[in-house]
Protein backbone atom coordinates (compact mmCIF):
# COMPACT_ATOMS: atom_id res chain seq x y z
CA UNK A 1 0.00 0.00 0.00
CA UNK A 2 1.69 3.00 -0.76
CA UNK A 3 1.07 6.49 1.04
CA UNK A 4 1.08 9.57 0.03
CA UNK A 5 3.49 12.54 2.14
CA UNK A 6 0.40 14.19 3.24
CA UNK A 7 -1.23 11.33 4.53
CA UNK A 8 1.39 10.09 6.77
CA UNK A 9 0.79 9.72 10.58
CA UNK A 10 2.08 12.20 12.86
CA UNK A 11 5.09 11.50 14.73
CA UNK A 12 5.19 11.50 18.43
CA UNK A 13 6.92 14.33 20.24
CA UNK A 14 10.45 12.70 21.70
CA UNK A 15 9.96 13.88 25.47
CA UNK A 16 11.83 13.52 28.58
CA UNK A 17 9.98 11.53 31.77
CA UNK A 18 6.96 11.18 28.66
CA UNK A 19 6.12 14.95 30.00
CA UNK A 20 9.07 17.91 29.29
CA UNK A 21 10.54 17.97 25.92
CA UNK A 22 14.31 17.64 25.48
CA UNK A 23 14.39 21.05 24.18
CA UNK A 24 13.33 22.29 27.49
CA UNK A 25 15.65 20.31 29.65
CA UNK A 26 18.57 21.72 27.38
CA UNK A 27 17.64 25.38 28.03
CA UNK A 28 17.61 24.01 31.58
CA UNK A 29 21.16 22.73 31.59
CA UNK A 30 22.51 25.41 29.39
CA UNK A 31 20.88 28.45 31.86
CA UNK A 32 22.62 26.82 34.73
CA UNK A 33 25.58 25.95 33.36
CA UNK A 34 25.85 29.37 32.16
CA UNK A 35 25.72 30.65 35.46
CA UNK A 36 28.25 28.35 36.58
CA UNK A 37 30.58 29.48 33.81
CA UNK A 38 30.17 32.91 34.76
CA UNK A 39 30.83 32.68 38.23
CA UNK A 40 33.88 30.58 37.57
CA UNK A 41 35.05 33.44 35.45
CA UNK A 42 34.09 36.11 37.73
CA UNK A 43 35.24 35.12 40.72
CA UNK A 44 38.65 33.69 39.51
CA UNK A 45 41.77 35.58 41.17
CA UNK A 46 45.42 35.36 39.64
CA UNK A 47 47.13 36.31 42.69
CA UNK A 48 45.50 35.19 45.65
CA UNK A 49 44.67 31.50 46.64
CA UNK A 50 41.58 30.58 48.02
CA UNK A 51 41.06 28.52 50.51
CA UNK A 52 37.78 25.75 50.60
CA UNK A 53 37.26 23.67 53.65
CA UNK A 54 40.95 23.06 53.50
CA UNK A 55 41.28 22.58 49.98
CA UNK A 56 43.22 25.37 48.54
CA UNK A 57 42.78 26.36 44.86
CA UNK A 58 46.17 27.92 43.66
CA UNK A 59 45.78 31.05 41.11
CA UNK A 60 47.18 29.04 38.17
CA UNK A 61 44.15 26.60 38.17
CA UNK A 62 41.65 29.08 38.90
CA UNK A 63 42.82 30.69 35.87
CA UNK A 64 42.40 27.35 34.23
CA UNK A 65 39.12 27.12 35.97
CA UNK A 66 37.97 30.44 34.59
CA UNK A 67 39.23 29.51 30.80
CA UNK A 68 37.37 26.07 30.67
CA UNK A 69 34.34 28.59 32.09
CA UNK A 70 34.42 30.62 29.06
CA UNK A 71 35.10 28.26 26.51
CA UNK A 72 32.17 26.70 27.99
CA UNK A 73 30.19 30.34 27.36
CA UNK A 74 31.06 30.03 23.89
CA UNK A 75 29.94 26.35 23.82
CA UNK A 76 26.65 27.59 25.35
CA UNK A 77 26.12 30.37 22.56
CA UNK A 78 26.80 28.02 19.94
CA UNK A 79 24.76 25.13 21.39
CA UNK A 80 21.83 27.72 20.99
CA UNK A 81 22.17 28.74 18.16
CA UNK A 82 22.67 25.72 16.12
CA UNK A 83 19.37 24.88 17.79
CA UNK A 84 17.54 28.21 16.62
CA UNK A 85 19.09 27.76 13.29
CA UNK A 86 18.42 23.63 13.32
CA UNK A 87 22.11 22.93 12.30
CA UNK A 88 23.60 19.98 13.92
CA UNK A 89 27.37 20.88 14.13
CA UNK A 90 26.95 23.55 17.09
CA UNK A 91 25.23 21.03 18.99
CA UNK A 92 28.02 18.92 18.96
CA UNK A 93 30.52 20.70 19.91
CA UNK A 94 28.67 21.46 23.30
CA UNK A 95 27.82 17.97 23.52
CA UNK A 96 31.67 17.04 23.58
CA UNK A 97 32.40 20.22 25.56
CA UNK A 98 30.26 18.24 28.31
CA UNK A 99 32.03 14.95 27.92
CA UNK A 100 35.22 16.87 28.13
CA UNK A 101 33.31 18.41 31.08
CA UNK A 102 31.79 14.91 32.57
CA UNK A 103 35.74 13.10 32.47
CA UNK A 104 37.42 16.40 34.08
CA UNK A 105 35.29 16.46 36.79
CA UNK A 106 35.39 12.40 37.35
CA UNK A 107 39.24 12.71 37.59
CA UNK A 108 38.50 15.72 39.98
CA UNK A 109 35.83 13.47 41.89
CA UNK A 110 38.19 10.80 42.10
CA UNK A 111 41.16 12.99 43.74
CA UNK A 112 38.28 14.47 46.03
CA UNK A 113 37.14 11.32 47.49
CA UNK A 114 40.75 10.44 47.99
CA UNK A 115 41.86 13.03 49.86
CA UNK A 116 38.85 13.64 51.76
CA UNK A 117 38.79 9.59 52.71
CA UNK A 118 42.51 10.35 54.74
CA UNK A 119 40.48 13.32 56.02
CA UNK A 120 42.74 16.28 55.10
CA UNK A 121 39.77 18.67 54.25
CA UNK A 122 38.95 19.07 58.56
CA UNK A 123 40.78 21.83 59.72
CA UNK A 124 43.07 21.60 62.66
CA UNK A 125 41.84 24.77 64.29
CA UNK A 126 41.28 25.29 68.87
CA UNK A 127 37.38 24.74 67.66
CA UNK A 128 37.21 21.94 65.41
CA UNK A 129 39.74 19.94 67.84
CA UNK A 130 37.27 20.52 70.69
CA UNK A 131 34.34 19.24 69.05
CA UNK A 132 36.43 16.15 67.86
CA UNK A 133 36.68 15.72 71.45
CA UNK A 134 33.24 15.60 71.85
CA UNK A 135 32.23 13.58 68.65
CA UNK A 136 34.39 11.16 67.79
CA UNK A 137 37.07 11.60 65.11
CA UNK A 138 35.93 8.69 62.87
CA UNK A 139 32.38 10.33 62.56
CA UNK A 140 33.66 13.74 61.22
CA UNK A 141 35.60 12.53 58.68
CA UNK A 142 33.08 9.71 57.70
CA UNK A 143 30.74 12.87 57.49
CA UNK A 144 33.27 14.99 55.64
CA UNK A 145 34.14 12.12 53.25
CA UNK A 146 30.55 11.55 52.22
CA UNK A 147 29.73 14.74 51.87
CA UNK A 148 32.72 15.30 49.21
CA UNK A 149 32.37 11.94 47.55
CA UNK A 150 27.95 12.86 46.90
CA UNK A 151 28.63 16.25 45.87
CA UNK A 152 31.61 14.87 43.16
CA UNK A 153 29.37 12.15 42.02
CA UNK A 154 26.39 15.02 41.33
CA UNK A 155 28.91 17.34 39.75
CA UNK A 156 29.46 13.85 37.57
CA UNK A 157 25.87 13.16 36.94
CA UNK A 158 24.90 16.64 36.29
CA UNK A 159 27.70 16.96 33.44
CA UNK A 160 26.93 13.17 32.18
CA UNK A 161 22.85 14.75 32.28
CA UNK A 162 23.92 17.81 30.29
CA UNK A 163 25.50 15.51 27.46
CA UNK A 164 23.02 13.03 27.18
CA UNK A 165 20.06 15.78 26.81
CA UNK A 166 22.17 17.38 24.80
CA UNK A 167 22.77 14.51 22.77
CA UNK A 168 18.59 14.00 22.36
CA UNK A 169 18.64 17.47 20.82
CA UNK A 170 20.42 16.85 18.47
CA UNK A 171 19.28 13.71 17.29
CA UNK A 172 15.87 15.69 16.99
CA UNK A 173 17.41 18.54 14.81
CA UNK A 174 18.95 16.08 12.59
CA UNK A 175 15.75 14.04 12.05
CA UNK A 176 13.88 17.65 11.17
CA UNK A 177 17.05 18.90 8.89
CA UNK A 178 16.61 15.20 6.98
CA UNK A 179 12.73 15.17 6.48
CA UNK A 180 12.67 18.74 5.35
CA UNK A 181 15.15 17.55 2.68
CA UNK A 182 13.66 18.03 -0.66
CA UNK A 183 13.75 14.76 -2.95
CA UNK A 184 15.99 15.83 -5.35
CA UNK A 185 18.50 16.11 -2.31
CA UNK A 186 17.47 13.02 -0.24
CA UNK A 187 18.61 11.26 -3.67
CA UNK A 188 22.10 13.10 -4.13
CA UNK A 189 22.14 11.52 -0.17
Amino acid sequence: MVRHKYHEEPKKEMLFLGAVRYETCLFVVSGLHAALCVFFVATASSISEVHVAELHLSPTLQIWIACWGLLGIFAIVAALTGWFEKRVFPLEIYFYYLLATSAILSVAGLYLAKEALTCTFISNDLQTKMQLERMGFSFTCGVMAALWIILAGLCVFMACFGAWVTKRVKDKVRLVTLDTLDEATQLLR
